[in-house]
């Protein structure tokens, strides 16, 4: 036993390549900072090095600002043990074992404490190598000098764990030479790398500072330091949403989804701006308050290596992994298992170092504008001179109906293609000649029904036949029509789609079908409505010949639904792909798209679309509203307006018809409406009765009104980029375009004057037009 102890630990201390001497020391250049040497230099920066404690400083040569990895006066801190050692740490790691016992380590406690940690000079910075003994898991971190900061990469493959090296731990056994692991636990736990956060405290702030977090919470949010929060926690959200091939046993709450890759926080009169390059769709933005854990704010990046998956066991019988819960007096029994793949994709956060005018939300939304044309060459869509109406119809949706006595789920037409003619004539009739139509549902079973693998028009809508003439009278009147495909979300088997053979898999193996949820229980309800998700195995395929049923119909456009809104994990054998993988399987359909198509439209807008699209319709225009954010802003709008037309979500939804129109204005939305021709009562007791105030004879006055208004305010704006937004009061907001054209927004219900101008209450002023 001593012997397989042995050889075991030796091995695992050998691939972990531990070491157990002081590290050489890095020859300083140019030392002028206690305890740090000088690494390297450029002609912004210079980068310096801490032995002791790993420390990475940046040092701004006009200024002499510093800007620390870790807080130089962590230790004086108010927080105690493992959550103070959080301060002086480069990462941070979750593991997780089959037994379903999750634990956190900190590089300061776990490998600078125990000299368990080597450095070396690398091309423009330093690579540190962090060795977590007593875990068996290996991370190496790079610091590269830029122009504009920092770049902060973990090689994937520097990434070591025992899993990886196909070893299991032992239980309570002690070893007796120095090159073993000091104690191994139980040989059936397994314990695996799950999560990496990474500079947790990079550019963290004393409360005492002025300033605040940016997160990219739906249209962006800030967390102001100046705000009493109390003791709440720290809040953690992926970016892109959640994996759905991740069962949740609870429902989800309603939130927005974080689309940019991004994060924030200014401190005083700088401001550090990060942007997740690589692995960012296996990504989180945490943000957490003082006052909790710590006395510091801060915001950073974690990144998911292996998912957890949690499963209920139905029948009882001891198994590996099981623990229980009782829920009203019946035991719920679960299994925990790591995801069989993992991370293949680098970390990549690049860090842009902001001060003075820069080191603000508008600076940060400025900067990535920049690196996404610059860096992602993002295509700028040519803006059209006018704004145009963007209109949504649905063609038909199933209903459940008495046919000769026989009660049948049929097709309820909703908008024939007659009548889409007749509502654009109508619009036309107003005086809209620049119409755009996303047109949902067209296909036989309407909208939310079997794949949209090609165009196959309803009998019940008009067949092929109808279809071309509506096709040949947009074209002749200059409409965009844009046949909608919704590859990913599948509600009905068919088309060649096979939910055993197509569909995206649990790490079970079980099909992964997204039931609906019950609001009261807060739990799925199995055999209630819902939809399988498209194995991104299928997706080129499905996608390239939706392309070529459009080109036989001569479209020249398109609309794609999910796939600019969710990235999803895949654990079918032979066809395994964590979220990275699968964001490239997305970026190569849009690709794709985008070369032959004129037109390529997304719903919301995720930041891996935003190099192929024309357009984004229902961008997100809100946040989550998480207790610890002070305001929303239109981060989101800031960065894409005068690059992509975006329109707000549907006007004849909106809860709040006046304060949503103003939200409309101050973040340079296009108007959005979306119609069906029949009346709205036609969709009570379906599965769409949320989709109320929907007939276009009910709407088409206001809208012609609000089209016409926005429009005419819109005309110095349309095609400008948004340079700075402002809180001038409470509930009174300033957007500024290129060419110091300015909209001032009154929320409140009082008159409210801006540079001798008054705004009335509920209203707005557009200003520099002349």
């Amino acid at each position: 036993m001593f012997r397989k102890i042995f050889i075991v630990g030796f091995c695992l201390a050998l691939v972990l390549n531990v070491t157990f001497m002081w590290p050489l020391k890095i020859k300083a250049d140019n030392v002028d900072i206690p305890g740090y040497d000088m690494i390297t230099e450029n002609a912004n920066f210079e980068m310096y090095f801490n032995q002791e404690n790993a420390d990475v400083a940046i040092k701004d040569k006009m200024s002499g600002y510093m800007w620390n990895t870790i807080p130089p006066e962590w230790e004086k801190d108010f927080s105690k043990g493992f959550a103070k050692n959080n301060l002086a740490s480069h990462i941070m790691i979750s593991t997780f074992d089959n037994k379903g016992r999750s634990e956190e380590y900190n590089s300061y406690s776990s490998c600078v404490k125990k000299k368990t940690f080597q450095y070396k000079k690398i091309e423009d910075g330093i690579r540190v190598n962090y060795v977590f003994k007593q875990q068996g898991i290996s991370i190496a971190i790079e610091f590269r000098l830029t122009k504009n900061g920092m770049d902060v990469k973990i090689p994937v493959n520097s990434i070591k764990d025992r899993q990886d090296f196909g070893q299991k731990k032992i239980k309570d056994q002690q070893t007796k030479s120095s090159n073993t692991v000091a104690q191994m636990p139980a040989e059936e736990d397994i314990i695996q790398l799950n999560q990496i956060k990474v500079l947790p405290f990079f550019g963290a702030a004393a409360k005492s500072s002025d300033g605040y977090i940016l997160i990219p919470d739906g249209s962006g949010a800030l967390i102001r330091f100046d705000d009493n929060f109390g003791n709440y926690a720290e809040i953690s959200k992926p970016v892109y949403g959640w994996d759905k091939a991740i069962e949740q046993r609870e429902m989800p709450p309603l939130e927005e989804t974080f689309r940019l890759p991004v994060f924030g926080i200014k401190k005083d009169n700088t401001a550090v701006l990060g942007i997740i390059d690589g692995g960012d769709a296996a990504s989180a933005i945490n943000a957490g308050i003082a006052g909790n854990l710590c006395g510091y704010f801060r915001t950073y990046p974690a990144f998911i290596y292996r998912d957890i998956n949690k499963f209920m066991l139905f029948e009882g019988g001891m198994q590996t992994g099981e623990t229980t819960t009782s829920l009203g007096g019946i035991s719920e029994r679960f299994v925990y298992k790591m995801s069989p793949v993992s991370l293949s994709t680098d970390i990549t956060v690049h860090y842009y170092l902001l001060k003075y005018d820069n080191a603000s939300y508008s600076g940060m939304a400025n900067t990535y504008r920049q690196y996404l044309v610059n860096e992602k060459k993002i295509r700028i869509a040519p803006i059209p001179d006018d704004m145009y109406f963007a209109l949504s119809l649905i063609g038909g949706v199933q209903k459940r109906k008495i046919v000769w006595g026989i009660p049948r789920t049929v097709m309820e037409p909703l908008t024939t293609f007659k009548q889409a003619r007749i509502i654009i004539e109508e619009l036309k009739k107003r005086g809209i000649n620049d119409i755009s139509v996303r047109y949902m549902g067209i296909n036989s079973g309407g909208y939310k029904y079997k794949i949209t693998d090609q165009i196959r028009p309803a009998g019940e809508l008009g067949g092929t036949r109808g279809l071309k003439d509506l096709i040949h009278y947009t074209v002749e009147n200059n409409i965009a029509l844009f046949p909608n495909g919704e590859f990913l979300e599948i509600y009905k088997e068919g088309n060649g789609f096979s939910g055993s053979k197509d569909a995206v898999r649990l790490a079970n193996n079980a099909v992964a079908f997204q039931w609906q949820w019950d609001i009261v229980s807060g739990r799925r309800e199995p055999g209630s409505e819902g939809y399988f998700l498209l194995s991104p195995a299928r997706l080129p395929n499905i996608s390239g010949e939706f392309k070529d049923s459009l080109q036989r119909f001569d479209l020249v456009n398109v609309a794609v639904d999910s796939i600019g809104d969710m990235i999803y994990s895949q654990y079918k054998k032979n066809e395994l792909a964590f979220r990275d993988k699968v964001k490239t399987k997305w970026e190569d359909v849009l690709g794709n798209l985008a070369k032959q198509m004129n037109r390529v439209i997304v719903t919301g807008g995720n930041a891996y679309t935003l190099p192929y699209i024309t357009e984004v319709w229902n961008a997100p225009l809100d946040t989550s509203e998480f207790l610890i954010e002070t305001e929303q802003v239109p981060f989101y709008e800031m960065v894409v307006h005068g690059l992509i037309p975006y329109t707000a979500p549907p006007s004849n939804l909106r809860h709040d018809q006046s304060d949503e129109f103003l939200k409309m204005v101050e973040y340079g939305a296009i108007p959005h409406y979306q119609w069906i021709y029949e009346q709205s009562s036609v969709l009570k007791r379906t599965d769409y009765d949320d989709l109320f105030s929907m007939c276009y004879h009910d709407w088409v006055d206001n809208a012609v009104k609000e089209y016409n208004e926005v429009k005419k305010l819109y005309k110095g704006t349309y095609d400008k980029r948004i340079i700075s937004h402002e809180k001038l009061h409470e509930g009174i907001y300033r957007t500024i375009y290129e060419g110091d054209i300015s909209v001032v927004v009154n929320y409140t219900g009082e008159d409210y004057i801006v540079n001798a101008r008054v705004v009335k209450a509920h209203n707005y002023i557009v200003q520099g037009v002349e």
